[in-house]
């Protein structure tokens, strides 16, 4: 049976997807992986042929198309990548009935489940045994430094409702300076650095470079944003900001270093980029409690010594 993977676009996503991949490559030879390129990073690893596809669907699906795939497994919610698939000829095209695209669609996966990779493991539950695998990204080198760093990427390409004060992560910055670490800005550029001691590399890495920088860090700091998931699938302990987004849905719970940290705000999930109110209390955590729960958190992880 030849099957295609259709990864999802965003990095976050992508990483999380990678425990379904894993349950395919437990029973299926002939996995292919479709997806845009600048997510490849993350499935380099696994050693499987790679379809980069672009944002024009014709042009997908007849690149799909050259492969007669028996299904395709669609972990994207638009239309745009189901309608590949369907000019693709694959003879099932299985996924989420959004975007108006249940037409396009051999098989509709409704699914109740709260984690988004939950609702991935419905999509292939009737084509595999579950093992219910973590999300991992194969193949990366740790080369162990005497130094101990401490990552912190605290911007969002989805919007500033995910973003916490930058004032809040100054201090942090310091605090960690203070105990020993190092620490690292990754992410989305921001030209100005934390403290003056500050390795600012945001907006400088590609994402394989970004990977290899986390799997070498003992400490990662983040809101809800896609590097937040690849530390998650390295292992890394890591503390995580969620503010208009919902844990239950997407956080990082399959690491055993994981501390959630969040405001109590009525509005929150609102899942919006901005803040409808324009007052944005989700980011209403005071800052003397966080740091004394990254405090604990580092002692009980460890991740210092």
């Amino acid at each position: 049976m030849r099957i295609l993977f259709r990864a999802p676009n965003w990095v976050g996503d992508a990483v999380l997807s990678t425990s379904i991949l894993k349950e395919l490559l437990n029973e299926y030879e002939d996995v292919f992986i479709g997806l845009r390129e600048y997510v490849s990073p993350v499935f380099e690893g696994f050693n499987k042929e790679m379809l980069f596809l672009g944002k024009n669907p014709f042009d997908n699906g007849k690149i799909i198309e050259k492969y007669r795939f028996d299904i395709s497994f669609i972990f994207t919610p638009s239309f745009s990548s189901a309608l590949e698939t369907f000019i693709g000829k694959s003879k099932e095209r299985i996924g989420f009935p959004t975007d108006k695209r249940h037409l396009l669609l051999t098989k509709r996966i409704k699914t109740d489940k709260e984690h988004l990779i939950d609702q991935y493991r419905d999509i292939v539950k009737d084509y595999v045994e579950l093992n219910y695998f973590n999300p991992e990204i194969p193949g990366i080198k740790k080369r162990y430094k005497k130094e101990k760093y401490a990552g912190i990427d605290m911007k969002s390409a989805f919007g500033p409702s995910r973003e916490w004060k930058i004032e809040g992560f100054k201090k942090i910055a310091y605090f960690l300076e203070g105990i020993g670490f190092k620490v690292i800005q990754v992410g989305k550029e921001y030209q100005v650095s934390l403290t003056e001691k500050t390795i600012n590399l945001t907006g400088k890495t590609t994402l394989k470079e970004l990977i290899e920088i986390i799997s070498e860090i003992s400490l990662f700091i983040s809101v809800d944003t896609g590097s937040m998931h690849i530390a998650g699938a390295l292992g890394i302990p890591q503390v995580a900001f969620y503010l208009s987004t919902s844990p239950e849905w997407t956080a990082p719970f399959y690491n055993r270093d994981f501390l959630l940290i969040r405001a109590d705000a009525k509005c929150s999930p609102c899942f919006k980029r901005t803040c409808k109110y324009k007052d944005y209390h989700c980011r209403d955590i005071d800052i003397e409690i966080v740091l004394k729960k990254i405090g604990g958190f580092i002692e009980k992880s460890g991740c210092l010594r």
